[in-house]
């Protein structure tokens, strides 16, 4: 049974796993040397061989690439993480041979994994690794336009945040992604969700089209209904948005929106006898109030026009 296996695997396997065995037990030396015969064993013609290569370097460089985004103009240092899609990131930490580390610069690393990704574009792999190693040399454009390609093939939820994450502090030039992003996961961290809601919803003035308006109030609607209604953040943005709406003469997509919840959320949110109440604290309690009265003074459309 193992020949029958060993013969439908790739020549290469047992390369790739005495790579990945020597990183694990911190032997960076001889992973090292496995990586360079990898290579030449293969004629320099094998993506994988090279793959592995530019991650063994940029595993030697863990530090470098570190301080680079910790620096970024670009990347907010929590948003790392969304880099780290592989097992073998937890690897830097087990550098043990501060000479070995230093022989290697990130451009290695970067001209390893490229060859990689010409050989064979379609190794998921390797793109994180070569992403963070051209933001770390700061060859963020390069880095935006490989991501935005990735992302037209491949619409993943994963790489959109990656994109995201490239311009992170550039809220509204990233909109459409974000509201995309917003789109496909109701359920983004709170404190997110409410820094991006906040500075998007700002900008609404009299001229915004009434079709990124729905779009927007329709997103913060969802994340109420799909599960975020004991969230104060949720409650927080819609009453923002509700105000901002209102004051700038956007009150028809609210209706729009409403005419067909606004019956059910009076008895299911907005009612002091529905038990979800017992799960609100007294600030939770006044920003339902708040949304309530917006929806339903006076002053406003009647919803039920």
């Amino acid at each position: 049974t193992i020949a029958q296996a060993t013969k439908k695997s790739p020549p290469y396997t047992a390369s790739m796993e005495r790579i990945y065995n020597l990183l694990d037990q911190g032997d960076l030396a001889n992973a090292n040397r496995e990586a360079m015969m990898f290579i030449e064993d293969h004629g320099n013609k094998l993506a994988f061989a090279h793959g592995y290569r530019g991650m063994l370097i940029a595993c030697m460089r863990e530090v470098d690439i570190r301080r680079k985004f910790e620096d970024s103009v670009f990347i907010e240092p929590c948003d790392f993480h969304v880099f780290e899609s592989s097992r073998v990131l937890e690897l830097w930490l087990t550098k043990d041979d501060p000479d070995l580390t230093s022989i290697f610069s990130l451009r290695d690393a970067e001209s390893y994994l490229r060859k990689a990704l010409v050989l064979d574009p379609g190794i998921d792999m390797f793109r994180a690794f070569h992403i963070q190693v051209l933001i770390a040399l700061g060859m963020v454009e390069q880095a935006r336009n490989e991501l935005e390609t990735y992302y037209r093939d491949h619409p993943d939820i994963h790489i959109l945040r990656m994109l995201i994450s490239v311009d992170s502090r550039d809220t509204l030039g990233q909109q459409e992604r974000y509201l995309e992003y917003f789109e496909k996961d109701p359920y983004a961290p709170a404190e997110s969700f409410q820094a991006t809601l906040e500075r998007i919803t700002a900008s609404i003035d009299q001229t915004t089209d009434t079709r990124l308006v729905e779009r927007i109030l329709k997103i913060v609607v969802d994340r109420i209904e799909l599960g975020g209604y004991g969230e104060e953040t949720s409650w927080r943005c819609f009453e923002d948005l509700l105000s901002r709406l209102k004051k700038h003469g956007h009150w028809v997509p609210v209706k729009l929106i409403m005419k067909e919840r606004i019956g059910w959320w009076e008895s299911f949110y907005f009612s002091n006898a529905n038990s979800l109440y017992k799960e609100f604290d007294s600030l939770g309690l006044e920003l339902r109030r708040r949304c309530r009265d917006l929806l339903l003074s006076d002053s406003n459309i009647d919803m039920d026009d």
